[in-house]
């Protein structure tokens, strides 16, 4: 259980405008997800209990680069981080409750909405990172910030500016 929040967090590099491609998305009941919304192109944390609620990025993406995207949440409210800055917060309804299920990639449960590129090191934290906790992943992707409750990390090296791989 997750009693106090999470973070979500995954580098991505998406190589076209299909339609809202799934980063991160998890299943408990209620959902979450971590995507891009393709409409305005912009990176996007949905938390949909009892009804959607987005923290959507304020800044659209470049095909082909890469991106450091976390979503933070905690009873109350969701927070986007895009390449280490909060891009958006919003006051969600319900209480968050912990994902049961996690796919990366895709759409949990039914596997759509397929993410057009890369990803890499993705974390799953059983709390909400703070800003500074954030913006150390973003700067050195590989940082022993507490432990995260899942991490898949490819040796694929992330080429994002300013980020610096061991």
């Amino acid at each position: 259980a997750m009693p106090h929040g999470g973070t979500f967090c995954i580098w991505a590099n998406l190589d076209n405008g299909a339609s809202y491609p799934m980063l991160m998305t998890f299943n408990a009941g209620n959902y979450w997800e971590l995507r891009y919304n393709i409409n305005e192109g912009k990176p996007d944390f949905l938390w949909n209990w009892p009804t959607p609620s987005e923290a959507t990025s304020t800044t659209a993406v470049t095909f082909g680069r890469w991106y450091h995207i976390c979503g933070t949440a905690v009873s109350g409210v969701t927070t986007l981080y895009v390449n280490g800055v909060q891009v958006a917060q919003r006051t969600i309804g319900g209480t968050y409750a912990a994902p049961t299920a996690l796919e990366i990639g895709a759409r949990q449960g039914t596997h759509g909405l397929p993410f057009p590129g890369k990803l890499n090191n993705a974390r799953v934290y059983n709390r909400a990172l703070n800003q500074n906790e954030v913006f150390r992943l973003y700067t050195e992707p590989f940082a022993g910030i507490a432990s995260p409750k899942l991490r898949i990390r490819s040796q694929v090296a992330a080429e994002a500016a300013g980020a610096v791989v061991k």
